[in-house]
């Protein structure tokens, strides 16, 4: 599930059938919050935030199986939406970087941060997350975006690591 914040939806129902219908012929899997949820369009001030909302994406799986999400922030370091962008089983998870880039120029952000959990419990980065994360900055530096930064979280804790 693709998900964008969406500053110009109103209270007004027409405008908010406008957008719908803009977002069901021009972008696939797309869906606008118009409540606030569970995770929040957030003004990111450090990386203990990130760990927090990434929490809530993972629940009570974050030990189960590995999955792996992006967080699309704007200039100033705000939220402008998210997407869960693989899920696999105990040691890997399949992550397609087009998709990332798609949903990155699709919010407009200017900054990507990743998040994917080891269900091991392991903090280390493998050399795969190293390779795909120095494989996605590229691929993101084409459309001036910055990949701010990688985190890896488990029940217990988190690790920062930046290509």
């Amino acid at each position: 599930m693709f998900t964008v914040f969406c500053n110009t939806v109103s209270n007004n129902s027409n405008n908010y059938v406008d957008i719908m219908k803009y977002a069901e012929t021009k972008l696939d899997v797309i869906s606008l919050m118009r409540e606030p949820s569970t995770i929040e369009k957030k003004h990111i001030t450090n990386p203990q935030m990130i760990v927090d909302i990434a929490r809530k994406f993972y629940g009570n799986d974050i030990d189960i199986q590995e999955s792996f999400y992006a967080i699309f922030l704007d200039n100033s370091m705000q939220m402008v939406g998210f997407s869960k962008i693989g899920q696999g089983g105990l040691a890997s998870c399949p992550v397609d970087i087009r998709l990332i880039c798609k949903y990155a120029i699709s919010t407009l952000c200017t900054r990507v941060i990743t998040v994917h959990n080891h269900p091991s419990g392991k903090l280390a980065e493998s050399k795969a997350d190293i390779n795909f994360c120095e494989k996605l900055k590229k691929a993101l530096k084409l459309f001036d975006i910055q990949l701010e930064d990688n985190i890896i979280v488990t029940k217990q804790s988190h690790h920062n690591f930046q290509v």
